[in-house]
């Protein structure tokens, strides 16, 4: 347990070399709680809470936002106070009804609503979904100008000192965990207070110096980049075989077209991190005994589904009898709701003159479209 300020308290539990497990208590003439622990931290989370104040003179439990291991929190704090009142956006109520399995006393925090506590204190609810979690929102103290804003400004690391730790970690936490929702995380921090001199996530390090330029940092970290040209993956196997001139060909007609192209060995590690991070993806799949090789397979089961969610993508190969590899990794890029640009391309052994003039304009194409 740590005083951060007037009337609000560290009741998280942050253990050396580990990521902090944030939560704060809030005191006036009624209590909050903001955010509750993993399982194996309850315990600690509990006695934290204590040497403040007992449980069952605490009024509210608030969610930023659902975490999937907060149902022993729960339990220990209702088994002292039943009455207690749990508040959360109307999904994260919903989920907390699953976690726990019971009935619990509820209120929903609505866009904007406001919760007086009491003293001149008062909580103000901001929805602000994907972060990454659908049903996240932040919360602001009126009084003090604290922010307590869940995965938002959060870090993979709090550093040796749970306060004011590098900004490095958050810039990390948030390429790591928050890059496929950046328009989300642009709106959010839109959301923030301008009065806002406290930010208190629900992992890594509290802001207690700067929050200003902090926000400002993060804003300029996660502006879109107007400059840089979209970036495309091919993926396939360089083995020198009928789809991987396919692939030459396709790479070299696309950077001919204005698009950053990446050329993905299939076989070698870190395939899957160009993969989810370029803007659209291509994948070279031979048929072989009516599959794709298992160096593409590998390939493609490594996506991270939502990094990869929207992007435009198409599928290409040499097959012989039949050319059921093509489709099967289509409909696996489809199934994770990428967006086919045309149907899969294939070619009976060798692709002819006319079939390279055909994926050369394919290609243009798609770079067009990407542009």
């Amino acid at each position: 347990m740590v005083k951060i300020k007037d009337n609000i308290y560290y009741i998280g539990v942050n253990k050396e070399n580990c990521v902090s497990d944030n939560a704060y208590l809030i005191t006036g003439e009624k209590n909050a709680l903001i955010d509750t622990v993993s399982d194996e931290n309850a315990d600690e989370y509990i006695k934290n809470i204590e040497n403040v104040m007992p449980i069952k003179e605490i009024s509210y439990l608030i969610f930023t936002h659902t975490e999937p291991h907060c149902q022993r929190s729960i339990e220990l704090i209702r088994a002292e106070n039943p009455d207690i009142e749990i508040i959360g956006t109307i999904p994260t109520v919903k989920n907390l009804k699953e976690i726990t399995n019971t009935v619990f006393n509820e209120r929903i925090a609505k866009n904007n609503s406001e919760l007086d506590l009491g003293a001149g204190m008062t909580l103000r609810f901001t929805v602000t979904p994907n972060l990454p979690c659908p049903d996240s929102m932040i919360i602001f103290l009126e009084n003090s100008g604290a922010l307590f804003c869940g995965c938002l400004f959060a870090s993979d690391y709090s550093g040796e000192d749970l306060f004011n730790t590098d900004f490095k970690f958050a810039a990390d936490h948030y390429k790591n965990n928050l890059l496929p929702f950046a328009a989300f995380v642009r709106g959010a921090i839109e959301k923030v207070p301008k009065t806002t001199n406290l930010i208190a996530p629900k992992n890594g390090g509290i802001v207690t110096d700067g929050a200003r330029d902090f926000i400002k940092k993060y804003a300029e970290l996660t502006a879109p980049d107007k400059t840089e040209k979209r970036t495309v993956a091919v993926c396939y196997l360089p083995d020198g075989g009928h789809t991987a001139k396919m692939a030459d060909t396709i790479v070299k007609a696309l950077s001919e077209n204005g698009v950053n192209v990446y050329s993905a060995d299939a076989s070698k590690d870190g395939t899957a991190d160009a993969l989810n991070g370029a803007d659209a993806l291509i994948v070279g799949a031979a048929t072989v005994h009516r599959n794709a090789k298992k160096e593409i397979w590998n390939a493609i089961t490594s996506l991270n589904a939502v990094r990869v969610n929207g992007k435009p993508y198409f599928v290409f190969g040499s097959y012989g009898w039949s050319g059921e590899g093509l489709e099967l990794v289509h409909q696996h890029l489809k199934m994770l709701r990428m967006k086919p640009f045309v149907k899969p391309v294939g070619v009976l052994y060798a692709p002819s003159d006319k079939d390279i003039r055909e994926l050369e304009d394919l290609a243009a194409r798609f770079a067009e479209a990407l542009l």
